[in-house]
């Protein structure tokens, strides 16, 4: 039996405190918790966001003896059905416009996708299907 399921994200970031503000306000997520831990040995710091109605979490974690990768090592993707919208509160939250939203054709579907970067330059999908 399988039961694996898709059920969080975790984004290394710089700025633990700065990008919990950018994706609370952006995205309606609440912090659930804040710990220190370690992977491999390696000491981290997590801030854990969530929906009240579940889903999967975003987690931002950063290293706590180095500096985060370069960026490119992730895309998040969103769906809305408003993504002018979506891309105007995450000018407002502090992130900035990639591209334009622009017409695509995906396996006969049409797709409006743009992209915008967050507070530290992460780009994220913004996508109405």
């Amino acid at each position: 039996m399988n039961d694996a399921k898709f059920s969080f994200t975790k984004l290394v970031v710089a700025d633990l405190d700065r990008a919990t503000d950018f994706y609370t306000a952006l995205l309606g997520f609440t912090q659930a918790t804040r710990v220190c831990a370690d992977i491999t040995g390696r000491d981290v710091e997590e801030v854990v966001l969530a929906h009240a109605e579940g889903g999967p979490s975003l987690i931002l974690l950063a290293w706590c003896d180095a500096p985060p990768p370069a960026f490119g090592e992730l895309i998040l993707g969103v769906s809305t059905s408003d993504p002018q919208g979506f891309i105007a509160r995450a000018v407002a939250a502090g992130g900035t416009l990639a591209q334009e939203v622009k017409d695509y054709d995906v396996l006969g579907q049409a797709v409006r996708a743009g992209f915008i970067r967050d507070c530290e330059g992460h780009l994220i999908e913004v996508v109405e299907m």
